[in-house]
């Protein structure tokens, strides 16, 4: 590849930029060693997700699977939530969220902005020193430089009820322009999709953007995140 950049007389700063995507791109299906346990819409946002450069996340029922310790995702998947799982379809699943969040725990070159209701930190999954842990496991991802927490709390309001979802996006190479347009994946009783619509996906990108305008700040959310462990802790 690089011999064919070097062909074409690509300019540097574009050559190391299509070479790095390259080397991303290689190791883009790590899925696949769960297709067994995964549905096609799934897998498909997998690999978009894969290749994004920024994801935004608002998530108004659980702690984003992507930040959930494994006591935690062991009560959200084992709960019944997913319907009626036998233990071993509800290991590999386990199995799938810790792998994909070792992913984008590690990988430096993708910005996480994550918005959680007020009401996902207070709704029991599991038990009281399950919850405590996992909020706690929380104030430690926020310290990562790639990962931005926020919390909405419920008299900071919303417009409109707005369900859960994931917005992808995607670098822009120079000189190049946009490497993929926005992506948007969503999720209803039947299961999840993605959605590639312009119109819609810049809907949910100004969405999250009011919602982030009116949210607590990241410091006041990890105070406020503390706290809702603290309680969970005494009253284990």
């Amino acid at each position: 590849m690089r011999a064919l950049l070097e062909l074409y007389d690509m300019p540097e700063s574009q050559r190391s930029q299509l070479l790095e995507l390259v080397a991303l791109s290689s190791d883009a299906e790590w899925w696949e060693t769960y297709s067994d346990t995964i549905a096609d819409g799934y897998a498909s946002f997998l690999g978009f997700e894969s290749g994004a450069a920024e994801r935004w996340e608002w998530q108004a029922l659980v702690i984003p699977g992507s930040l959930q310790t494994e006591n935690y995702a062991r009560a959200v998947v084992g709960g019944g939530y997913f319907g009626e799982l036998t233990p071993r379809q509800i290991r590999r699943r386990i199995d799938l969220r810790m792998a994909r969040y070792n992913r984008l725990i590690n990988d430096p070159l993708v910005d996480s902005r994550v918005i959680i209701d007020e009401s996902v930190l207070l709704r029991k999954m599991g038990d009281r020193t399950i919850m405590s842990e996992q909020l706690n496991h929380l104030r430690e991802l926020a310290e990562h430089p790639q990962i931005h927490l926020q919390v909405l709390l419920h008299d900071q309001g919303l417009v409109a009820p707005v369900p859960s979802f994931i917005l992808l996006r995607f670098s822009t190479l120079d000189g190049l322009g946009e490497l993929y347009p926005d992506v948007v994946y969503l999720e209803d009783a039947a299961g999840g999709y993605l959605d590639e619509d312009e119109l819609l996906t810049h809907r949910y990108l100004v969405l999250f953007n009011r919602i982030s305008e009116v949210a607590l700040s990241s410091e006041e959310s990890m105070r406020f995140v503390e706290e809702r462990a603290k309680r969970w802790a005494q009253a284990a």
